[in-house]
Parts: C-alpha cells; structure tokens; sequence
C-alpha cells in the first residue's frame, strides 16, 4: 500500500483508492441464485462427491473439464457468518454472498476494472456556476424563462452522470449540484417576485393619477420601460 499516493500496488498493477482508502466495487449483476448469478457456484457437497468419483473411476457429477484454466475461490456462506451483503443488484431478502464479493472484487483487478470518482473540487465548482448563473437568470429574465434553464440544468446534470458512469466508469455525485440549482431557483425565485411585487405597486402608486389603468398595466409588466 502506497500511503503517499493513496494507491494498492501489486506486482503488476496499481489501483487508486479513494480519500477514505476505499476501493469503489464495479458489480456485474445479481448473486448467485440458480441461472441468474453471475459467477458460477458449485456446493462443496458436490465437489467432494465428484472427486470421490474420479477416485472410483466413475463421471463426476462436475466434469474435471469445467474447473480447467479457471480460477476458484473457496468459501463458506450462512446467514450466522454475517457475510450476506446488499448491493446496487441484490437486496436484503436475496442478499449477496461474502465470497462472491470477493470474487467481484477479484474480477475488477484481474481485468483492471476500477471505478473512479469526479473530485468534489470540480462537482463544487460546477455548482457554483449553476448558482451564479442562475441567480442572474432569475434577476435578468423572466420567471419561466428562468425554471426552464433550472429544469435543463437539473436534468442535464443527472443524464450526464449516467453517461460518463456507462462510458468511462466515473461516478459523479450529483446530488449536490441539483440541491444547489433546487436552493438557488427557489431563493432567487422568491427574491424576483417580492422586488417585482415592490416594482409594480410603486409604479401603480405612481402614475394612478396621471395615466389610464390599461397604461399602468402595461408600465408594471415592463418596468424597465419607465424613464423618469
């Protein structure tokens, strides 16, 4: 384990690890559970019983054939060894073998398979940019106009995360930039309307003496229109 560079190095490959010293699991599916697992598990029951049969001369019931260039792991699972997981695939009533996590991660660093993480420097920076830009929708724009960015932006951001995760392996949290959108488009929502509001009341306060209702009306949808 390479401290300095938060890395596990083996005799041939290195595999980053994240600030916490984890290493993010790649998984490829369900556990074992009939034709639905993804790797194949043998009992040892029927283990022992085929090479008691290759002894008597007899065919075994698992053919010497199928363990041939494969690698195999060897491992008890039982709900009192507490090692039955859930995983993005499995759940807490069929949940996922120890061995088969072990043989997960196996597979990853075998086939050099290792899932990497967006810094949060840049998921903050992407936030903040959400947060100025659409503070100046909201001020500059109007109100539709503005939710509907906020809507694409939110949108956008969840889409892409998929896509860089199905394409490249890179896992963005993108929680936090659509709270930032959520929290900015709601305060700044909030702040157009009562500095509108406030607007359109002194404009009416205003001209109600001098100009028709139908004028003012016009004034307040367009107070950037009044030159005094």
């Amino acid at each position: 384990y390479d401290d300095k560079h938060n890395t596990l190095v083996t005799r041939k490959n290195s595999f980053k690890l994240d600030e916490n010293g984890y290493y993010s699991i790649y998984w490829y599916g369900p556990g074992s559970d009939g034709e639905k697992g993804v790797y194949r598990c043998d009992s040892f029951y029927d283990v022992f019983r085929s090479a008691i049969q290759v002894m008597e001369g007899k065919e075994p019931i698992i053919p010497l054939k199928e363990y041939k260039n494969k690698k195999i792991l060897v491992y008890a699972t039982a709900s009192g060894l507490m090692d039955l997981k859930t995983t993005p695939f499995s759940s807490t009533s069929e949940p996922y073998p120890g061995g088969e996590i072990h043989a997960t991660l196996l597979d990853n660093l075998l086939n050099g398979i290792a899932v990497k993480k967006v810094p949060k420097k840049i998921i903050i920076l992407i936030s903040l940019f959400f947060s100025f830009f659409l503070s100046h929708a909201y001020i500059t724009r109007r109100l539709a106009f503005s939710l509907s960015i906020a809507a694409f932006f939110s949108v956008s951001i969840v889409l892409a995360s998929f896509y860089l995760f199905n394409k490249y392996l890179l896992q963005m949290i993108y929680i936090f930039p659509v709270l930032v959108i959520v929290f900015t488009s709601a305060a700044s929502a909030m702040y157009k309307a009562l500095t509108e509001g406030l607007e359109k009341k002194q404009i009416k306060d205003m001209f109600s003496r001098y100009l028709h209702e139908d004028a003012i009306n016009i004034l307040m949808e367009n107070p950037d229109t009044v030159d005094l």
